[in-house]
């Protein structure tokens, strides 16, 4: 590939992403690194990457800007497998072929390009059968059942894990141990089967602690406080929840840090300790700001919503619920967004504003359904039920509340079940 076909590319990534402003901010780039952009060099990309998150992160969000960088590299990563694939003669070709559509997968993967992420991932499979490189099998496997949770494909997605868990265990990888153990837990949890979802998460549990890797450590931290949250476990979550601070804060990551304030603002905002939930869900969103993490700041306005709709407030949460619903839609974060519709027909069902209230729990149910997410839909429908008590429709406040009863009594989330069933009992 020569220089200006690489330029032209960089350039096209940066106008599809951010348009001309992406232009523009390359050109200011190039020029301080004296670099003509129509001249860019395959070993110009990681610096100019690097750079173009800096400039970004403050103009579009630190998501959008770290995709914008890995965009960049994958630039550079296709550059070298063609330089690989014109030596087919070198004696090392499948091996430095291996480790370039390996790091191509990864990078595919973390921007949730996922066909061309599976794509990549199949050659790393074929080839490190071919070189006997179970490391690099391993974690192709793992990588591919990550696919599979994207696309709700629960069955393959758990396949994979074990292959990925079989392999590591063989080769005597811990990493590989806790991811694999990690992904099946994850799966669990989403289909609301919550007993497996803790056994396989407490043996990740087990591993981290042996791998010293505390990154790891306190996202397993943190799965294991989601499942007993949704649960009811409030306890139990927010000792996970403070622990897994510990880990983020030890490595000084901002973006964890933030989501563990979230996190335990959340459990206090179930415990109805209003105060504390939003002294932590301010220091989540001062913490997302650092790097300019939208998806924190959005998360943490959604919540300190609820938290002053729930006391009252309700012309200080729609403001909040606004500039949430802004932020996430801007990174297309669906899971946060439904939250935002499910939160502002909670406070226009204090308003009671029953047409708007119903307008946005009809559009957190329609983002639910595409989601398949049991627990946020029981939530959903518990909500829609209380705010039809108070529009005094009984019947249709049974049917939300039936409904609610009968997917917290599937997943086993007695808490909440027993909350239901004593409002279906003050209606019937």
């Amino acid at each position: 590939m020569d220089n200006r076909s690489l330029g032209i590319e960089v350039r096209q990534v940066l106008i599809k992403e951010l348009g001309e402003m992406g232009s523009r901010v390359l050109n200011e780039q190039c020029q301080e690194l004296g670099v003509i952009p129509e001249q860019i060099r395959a070993n110009d990309l990681a610096f100019i990457s690097q750079r173009m998150v800096r400039a970004l992160r403050p103009m579009v969000g630190d998501e959008k800007a770290q995709k914008v960088g890995k965009d960049i590299q994958k630039i550079k990563l296709i550059a070298e497998l063609k330089v690989i694939q014109g030596n087919r003669s070198d004696p090392g070709y499948e091996k430095r072929l291996l480790g370039v559509h390996s790091r191509i997968a990864n990078l595919c993967y973390s921007v949730s390009d996922w066909d061309e992420a599976f794509e990549h991932y199949e050659k790393v499979r074929r080839l490190s059968k071919n070189l006997g490189d179970d490391l690099k099998l391993s974690d192709a496997y793992k990588g591919i059942g990550q696919i599979h949770i994207s696309r709700s494909d629960w069955e393959e997605a758990i396949k994979y894990f074990e292959l990925s868990y079989e392999l590591s265990e063989k080769i005597n990888y811990p990493l590989g141990m806790v991811n694999a153990e990690r992904g099946i837990g994850y799966v669990h949890w989403r289909i609301s089967e919550y007993d497996t979802a803790l056994e396989y998460l407490g043996k990740a549990m087990d591993y981290a602690i042996t791998t010293e890797d505390k990154r790891t450590t306190g996202l397993v931290h943190v799965e294991l406080g989601l499942v007993h949250s949704e649960i009811g476990n409030l306890k139990e979550s927010l000792e996970y929840f403070t622990s897994s601070l510990a880990y983020f804060k030890d490595i000084n990551d901002h973006e964890q840090i933030a989501r563990a304030y979230n996190n335990i603002g959340d459990i206090y905002m179930k415990m109805e300790e209003w105060d504390k939930a939003l002294e932590y869900l301010a220091l989540c969103r001062e913490t997302a700001k650092i790097q300019n993490h939208k998806q924190f700041q959005g998360w943490s306005l959604f919540n300190s919503g609820e938290v002053l709709a729930n006391q009252g407030k309700v012309d200080e949460a729609i403001p909040m619920l606004e500039e949430a619903l802004e932020l996430l839609m801007s990174i297309d974060d669906t899971m946060g967004i439904s939250y935002v519709y499910r939160n502002l027909g909670l406070v226009y069902r204090i308003k009671k504003d029953w047409e708007e209230s119903e307008k946005n729990f009809k559009e957190c149910e329609r983002i639910s359904n595409i989601l398949k997410s049991p627990f946020n839909s029981a939530l959903l429908y518990r909500d829609w039920g209380l705010m039809y008590i108070d529009k005094k429709d009984k019947a249709k406040a049974r049917e939300m509340l039936k409904k609610a009863s009968s997917i917290f009594k599937d997943i086993d989330a007695k808490v909440l079940f027993d909350r239901v069933e004593e409002e279906l009992a003050k209606i019937s």
